[in-house]
């Protein structure tokens, strides 16, 4: 819809200021970048990355020059004479990248860009996209699935949920303040555990299970069915008198730290150790959670309280 291809139901569309909803694609001024790269397998790398300003009729000395600072920039400058079957999967993406780059548009669009990369790939090319948009600042609007891209690269982020805008804001925003359970339970590597709780009479606690008591934020009705959210990282250990006994169910240990998915009846949690922590599935583990770091959702419509 941003490009022109796709025709919007209803509202605007602005780039700069301008309402651009009646312009044909080509009159948008917008780059994209597409998830298969979408390179000319019979041109080299130069005239793939040259074929744009080519065809709107720049001077031959300009767009050489823009190739050249484009292909410094990004790294291609011995790729030049290859063609896309000669390159790897990663030094494809670069070029289409640079194709984008070269016309210096006034919006870039990232379809996926990174998905047909291995891991290694992904963080490489993930920095430098960030340092190209840091160095061009030029707007970018970018989707993906991956949540660690949507959090190091974007300044705001929306959470798409079925077409549903569920929550804009900084990364930050969306991490410490999830908008609802979706956003909580979808962000986050592990993400929030989400327990189902029943508020005590004192209004300032939750019973999650039997035995199971976790603080809240606020007061909150007595009584009253809510879900809260918890960060592995806001689960801390502590001694059996003053917090609560849960089983270790598994342990995932993932270098520097360790992902420790406790259990108490129907009460699933997530805590993030040090990797020295000495646990094993079948321990107990008493827990305290910091209160100031809990969400609440309402149970119906997932909506923060």
């Amino acid at each position: 819809m941003v490009a022109g291809l796709e025709i919007i139901s209803g509202g605007e569309i602005l780039i700069d200021g301008k309402v651009v909803n009646d312009l044909e694609p080509a009159e948008r001024d917008i780059a994209m970048v597409f998830q298969n790269y979408a390179l000319y397998p019979h041109m080299t790398v130069e005239r793939n990355m040259a074929y744009g300003l080519k065809i709107r009729g720049l001077p031959k000395e300009e767009i050489a020059e823009r190739v050249r600072r484009t292909a410094g920039m990004l790294e291609l400058g011995h790729l030049l004479d290859r063609k896309p079957r000669e390159l790897s999967g990663g030094q494809r993406q670069r070029v289409a990248m640079g194709r984008a780059i070269i016309r210096e548009p006034r919006v870039f669009l990232f379809d996926e860009p990174l998905s047909n990369l291995d891991a290694r790939l992904r963080v490489q090319t993930r920095l430098e996209i960030h340092r190209l948009q840091q160095e061009t600042g030029i707007t970018s609007l970018y989707v993906t699935h991956d949540q660690v891209e949507a959090m190091t690269l974007g300044h705001r982020i929306v959470v798409m949920n079925n077409g549903v805008a569920e929550q804009v804001g900084t990364p930050d925003e969306i991490y410490e303040r999830p908008a609802t359970s979706f956003v909580a339970g979808f962000i986050g590597a592990p993400p929030m555990s989400l327990l189902t709780a029943t508020v005590c009479d004192d209004r300032r606690q939750a019973d999650i299970a039997p035995g199971l008591r976790l603080p809240l934020p606020r007061p909150v009705s007595p009584g009253l069915e809510i879900q809260i959210g918890i960060r592995p990282e806001n689960v801390l250990p502590c001694n059996a008198d003053t917090g609560s006994a849960m089983t270790v169910e598994h342990v995932e240990v993932l270098g520097a730290d360790q992902i420790a998915h406790l259990v108490r009846d129907e009460a699933r949690l997530c805590v993030r150790l040090p990797r020295h922590s000495r646990l094993s599935a079948g321990d107990t583990l008493n827990i305290e959670v910091q209160a100031e770091a809990v969400s609440m959702f309402d149970q119906q419509t997932g909506r923060a309280i």
